[in-house]
């Protein structure tokens, strides 16, 4: 049994680093339980400015945190010793390449006993790295001298990168009374201001491609100057938050021009769509300047060295545009709206337009955005649309989701496959709990249909290629509803008016099937 000896010590540490982490600007953690972690957690209930989120699965409450993080929050993630924070790195990788910051508490057994066999106990440092910015292993028993060393590396550390805290911690776990230390954050270092890239010229019409978060800025009337300005045309991604934009609509098409364009200005990640990225490759080849405005079109797959344009994508678009140019106006052609569609995006696009145009929708990876974007004609799906594009695939849809729909505070849509239904379940009850209605719309074609695509498909029997491809979870989605008591609809393509009626009427959290299984 170990003794109380530092045990005050430790409380008035775990105070003060709750302290330092609020001048932060922490303003949420989301705790997932565990007996190690409890001093951490009493410490935060102490604050009322920190609003705690209680989340039984770490897997599910990292995505939790990096939705929340999306919708403008500055969360932390809480969890205990052992195994338990391990179950972050699928969204921490997410949050790296979205360049969304976290911070992370990890409760741990006494450093003493690593690497002597005590039960839930790993080597914590360092779990994260490559996908953690930075690293603090943090001894609350050692009083306020930890507390400045805290202080000091917290002001070292830049606001937009995530950080891991380690924290060690002894029996008893529990706080004594007593309140925090005052230890307030070192004043941050003064940046060298560096000069700014000179301003790329770009001449003659040219081609503006918007992938997923190319909305981190309101920038729509200052693109649609741009626009104008220089007669260029729009390629936008539904999840860039510009393609329904009432403001651009005039200036988009769907699919990559014929013509080679004279220049090409990149916002938001690298895009989706297949034609979209070979057409980038042809246009690079053929020696056009693709140029990256904003953080995350900063990086280019086709290019070490790529050039971008630093700082804010609305001053870059102000200093771009030609005043003195004749203003045009593009006119080119967008998809008839007469045009023949499936049964299927029939439906996508119904649903669309059950969606207020304040409400805010998720697009699922894989197959879901894809269908989304054939289906929906700029201009006729709600403005606010988000989609993980990062490197998670179809990991933690419905855990992201929920998060942002409780920062956001407004109606949330999220449209995905049925695998990735299964592959984050456990959320449901997330989106049960959820104080805004979440609507859980799964596109059920019976599994992983993107990967029927592949050039392999033709050289692999079907049986193979079901059970390893596609992997069909054949799940009762009437009796997934029924576990987690959300309401329940199954649309088939062709009934419309059922999706419709059902918008009009639900107003509570529910799972909607799209079947398109007999398709």
């Amino acid at each position: 049994m170990r003794d109380r000896s530092g045990h005050q010590e430790q409380s008035s540490g775990i105070r003060g680093l709750i302290d330092l982490l609020i001048q932060r600007g922490v303003t949420d953690f989301i705790v997932s339980p565990g007996s190690r972690s409890t001093p951490l957690v009493m410490a935060s209930l102490e604050r009322a400015e920190l609003k705690l989120h209680a989340v039984a699965d770490e897997r599910a409450a990292a995505f939790y945190a990096l939705g929340l993080r999306q919708g403008g929050r500055r969360p932390g993630l809480i969890a205990t010793s052992g195994s338990a924070p391990c179950h972050w790195h699928p969204a921490l990788a997410e949050a790296a390449a979205s360049q969304l910051d976290l911070i992370l508490l990890s409760a741990d057994r006494p450093a003493d006993l690593r690497e002597r066999g005590a039960p839930q106990t790993i080597d914590q440092r360092n779990l994260f790295a490559p996908q953690i910015d930075a690293f603090f292993e943090f001894h609350a028993k050692h009083g306020e001298a930890e507390l400045v060393r805290l202080s000091h590396f917290l002001s070292q550390t830049p606001q937009t990168q995530s950080i891991h805290l380690n924290v060690p911690l002894a029996k008893p776990l529990a706080l004594d009374d007593g309140p925090p230390p005052k230890v307030d954050l070192s004043p941050e270092p003064e940046q060298a201001s560096g000069e700014l890239q000179p301003r790329q010229e770009l001449d003659g019409p040219g081609l503006v491609l918007a992938g997923s978060r190319a909305h981190r800025e309101d920038c729509a009337d200052r693109l649609a100057t741009f626009l104008q300005s220089t007669g260029s045309t729009l390629l936008a991604e539904s999840a860039s938050g510009l393609r329904h934009h009432p403001g651009l609509q005039g200036f988009q098409e769907l699919t990559p021009p014929q013509t080679t364009p004279a220049w090409v200005l990149r916002m938001g990640h690298w895009p989706t769509a297949t034609p979209w990225r070979n057409a980038l490759i042809q246009w690079s080849d053929a020696g056009v300047p693709i140029i990256g405005i904003g953080p995350e079109a900063q990086k280019n797959p086709l290019q070490k060295d790529a050039p971008f344009l630093p700082g804010s994508i609305r001053s870059q678009l102000a200093t771009l545009c030609a005043p003195s140019s004749e203003l045009h106006t593009y006119l080119g052609p967008t998809r008839s709206i007469n045009r023949r569609l499936p049964p299927e995006d029939r439906l996508l696009e119904t649903l669309a337009n059950c969606l207020e145009p304040d409400s805010i929708l998720v697009l699922g990876n894989s197959l879901s955005v894809r269908r989304f974007d054939e289906a929906v004609r700029p201009g006729h799906g709600p403005e606010q649309v988000y989609c993980n594009r990062g490197v998670c695939g179809i990991d933690g849809q419905l855990a992201f989701t929920a998060g942002l729909a409780k920062a956001m505070g407004r109606r949330t849509t999220c449209l995905l496959g049925d695998v990735s239904l299964f592959h984050d379940l456990n959320s449901l009850q997330l989106v049960r709990e959820s104080s805004i209605p979440v609507q859980v719309v799964v596109l059920n074609n019976g599994g992983g249909r993107i990967f029927d695509h592949l050039p392999a498909t033709s050289t692999m029997s079907p049986a193979d290629h079901r059970r390893f491809f596609q992997t069909p979870q054949q799940l009762d989605h009437r009796a997934i509803a029924r576990l987690f008591q959300l309401p329940y609809l199954c649309v088939k393509p062709g009934d419309s008016d059922g999706l419709k009626r059902w918008f009009e009427t639900q107003k509570n959290s529910s799972l909607i099937e799209l079947d398109f299984t007999a398709q």
